[in-house]
């Protein structure tokens, strides 16, 4: 429960952050909602990750960082899918 009501918190104060900065989903015909959202939210699981990882010395969040930096990246660029699915390959 803690590490939601810190997520939540975290996220309260991200979303704007990202809204100002335009890390938008424009809806398309294959979406699931009818107005622009925000994307990117997913990096304050990351950052939280990390933050336990270092205080818990559990270091498997630390190593999939790349991971989440190519997802960020992601949703701020589109990549195209096999560059990805190579990048995450590695």
């Amino acid at each position: 429960m803690f590490s939601f009501f810190l997520n939540a918190i975290c996220l309260y104060f991200l979303i704007p952050i990202l809204k100002k900065y335009s890390f938008s989903d424009k809806p398309n015909a294959r979406s699931s909602h009818q107005i622009i959202k925000p994307t990117g939210g997913g990096i304050s699981f990351v950052l939280l990750s990390i933050l336990y990882g270092i205080f818990f010395k559990f270091w498997t969040p630390i190593i999939c960082f790349p991971l989440a930096l190519l997802g960020f990246f992601d949703d701020r660029k589109s990549v195209h899918p096999l560059l990805r699915y190579f990048l995450q390959l590695i």
